[in-house]
Parts: structure tokens; sequence; C-alpha cells
């Protein structure tokens, strides 16, 4: 975890410059880009892809999608299950907190509903029966962050938060804990990453 925050707060401070060069190149960046799409990269360690599309819909406003798709044999995560997969659907309306219209470039704070769920096959318990789990919960939250977007078109994201978990299969949920937190039991889980991807 201490390794994982390292490298995300050296990934922001890396782009920051970078982005930042990139702007001061032109005395007259555009901000007239309405639509971004991003790749999410920390999905790859959890053996999925999770993509996401953002379009303003006002002067400061916009809506962010998100969909995931995650998929595994013996996965490390779970490694008492023969099986994984599991996908995710979030929706964040977000309004940008910068003195001046620029488009999809700079802060924002939003709200964060989501749709989890996680099926794992063949999963071994503590006392060794074999079962099929399917786990499922929504959540409600929120989101804060930077959105950074070049002269060039190419963005970069970097956000942190929360939702309330509330589960829809309690059952199950005592199954899907992974090492700090369960995503699938009531509480609040935070949330932290960065996004890549290019805005038009």
């Amino acid at each position: 975890m201490k390794k994982s925050a390292i490298l995300i707060i050296f990934l922001i401070s890396t782009a920051n410059i970078a982005f930042s060069q990139d702007l001061d190149e032109s005395p007259s960046p555009s901000y007239s880009r309405r639509t971004a799409v991003s790749l999410v990269p920390q999905s790859f360690f959890a053996s999925g892809l999770e993509a996401a599309v953002e379009t303003m819909i006002g002067p400061k406003g916009s809506l962010k999608f998100y969909g995931g798709y995650y998929t595994a044999e013996d996965h490390w995560l779970y490694n008492d299950a023969e099986s994984m997969t599991g996908f995710k659907l979030e929706l964040q309306p977000r309004l940008y907190i910068n003195g001046d219209e620029k488009g999809l470039n700079g802060f924002f704070f939003g709200g964060s509903f989501n749709y989890r769920n996680t099926k794992l096959g063949d999963l071994e318990t503590s006392n060794k029966a074999i079962i099929d789990v399917d786990a499922r919960a929504l959540g409600l939250g929120f989101v804060f962050g930077q959105q950074i977007i070049a002269n060039s078109g190419f963005s970069f994201e970097w956000f942190i938060g929360g939702s309330l978990i509330s589960p829809l299969s309690d059952y199950n949920a005592d199954h899907v804990h992974i090492s700090v937190i369960n995503p699938y039991k009531r509480g609040i889980v935070p949330k932290v990453g960065i996004s890549i991807g290019y805005a038009f």
C-alpha cells in the first residue's frame, strides 16, 4: 500500500511538471476540448481493464462514465478461488472549480454513483467447502481531483474520494475480502488513483 501511494504521488508530480511545460509553450492554449476518453492504469494490476468517457454538460459541469471488466484464473487477490470475473459501472457528475472557464481542464469536485459485481468460481472456504460466490454492491460517494489537458490533447488526471457501500448480497460479501478492505461489505471505501487519456 505504501509503495503504491509513493508511485501515485511520483506520477502526479511528474505529469504536473510535464503538462505545465506543454501549456507554457503556447501563449494562448486552447480549452475548447469538451470530451475526453481515458484509461485507469491501476485496473491492470487487478487483472482488469477500466475505461471512461467524460463530456461537458455546461460551462463548468460534466458527466464522466466509467466501465470496467475484470477476469483471471487463480487471481492473486482471491487465491482460494479457481476463477474470478467481475465488472464495475460508475457515473460521476462533476463541477470544475476554476476561476475562469477552461473546459475539462483543472480542479473538480463531484459525486460518485457506482455498481460492482464479482463472481468467484470454486472458492474453498475456511471449513473446506467449495462454493461459487456472486457478490454485488451499490456505492454512493464523492470524488475530488485535477485533470490536466495539454495543448496536444493528451490528458492526465489524479483523484481521491470515497463511497458509502450498500451490499446487495450480504452472505457472499464475507468471501470477497481483500487485504485491507472489503469492497462488498457495508462501510466507507476510499478511492485514489490516476487516469490517462485524450481530449477532443
